[in-house]
């Protein structure tokens, strides 16, 4: 613990001179990327047992991407903004067969999340005593694309007595996310403002963040269930 607390008072000291070298433009943008390992709720739909998801792609978590633009209206204590994000994800498996049994032909499922949201970001220890750790959060809707394909990558149809399908569609609902990042800059001061000079970025961070993804139309039992949980790991940068 002691250790712990000599680091954090020699960031307090420390990094107050070298801000001091540049003076920073003003920040409006922020864009990030991240990625993490997800598993879809598609199977908590399903009563009696049932599994389809599980039975066609597997129970693993499978790396899901996710990209994002916000826009900081106010800065204070602390910064708040509007973002938008667009996402990407893709598992493949075996079909079944009509006694459950998986096949030969390969199928796949892509899911492309949308999202708007609002961001906190808590920086003004970062802006007023230089600590280069900032929490935030963030909360939102989200529209999920989804589709299924056969093995020659065409979307996938159903045959029901009331009628086939094709097997895509959307899914609404709404997330919210907790998130920590570091801020890269604090390790290197003079490479970041010299960054800032040459290409206008003001800070770079590396982040962790916990999402919870509800996509089930608001409640609608019919719906595609395609939220989950996850936790993504990524790299952003304010301009």
């Amino acid at each position: 613990m002691r250790s712990l607390t000599v680091f954090f008072a020699l960031m307090m000291v420390s990094l107050p001179a070298a801000a001091q070298e540049y003076e920073q433009s003003p920040i409006q943008w922020m864009w990030d990327l991240r990625a993490g390992m997800f598993l879809p709720d598609i199977d908590s739909e399903f009563g009696g047992g049932a599994k389809p998801y599980e039975d066609i792609f597997s129970s693993d978590p499978k790396l899901a991407w996710r990209m994002e633009l916000s826009r900081q209206f106010y800065r204070g204590i602390g910064s708040l903004g509007v973002g938008a994000d667009l996402g990407f994800f893709y598992r493949s498996g075996k079909a079944l067969l009509e006694d459950g049994t998986k096949s030969g032909d390969s199928t796949s499922f892509i899911l492309v999340p949308m999202g708007l949201k609002l961001v906190y970001r808590f920086d003004w220890l970062q802006t007023t005593y230089h600590v280069p750790l900032t929490p935030y959060g963030k909360a939102g809707l989200v529209y999920n694309l989804w589709w299924i394909t056969d093995g020659d990558g065409s979307v996938a149809t159903w045959d029901h007595d009331s009628g086939g399908g094709k097997a895509r569609g959307g899914t609404y609902g709404y997330e919210f996310a907790l998130g920590l990042s570091l801020l890269l800059d604090f390790f290197d001061p003079e490479s970041a403002g010299n960054l800032e000079r040459d290409v206008g970025i003001n800070n770079s961070y590396i982040f962790v963040e916990w999402t919870y993804n509800r996509s089930d139309n608001f409640g609608d039992d019919k719906a595609l269930r395609v939220g989950g949980k996850t936790w993504m790991f990524g790299l952003s940068v304010e301009f």
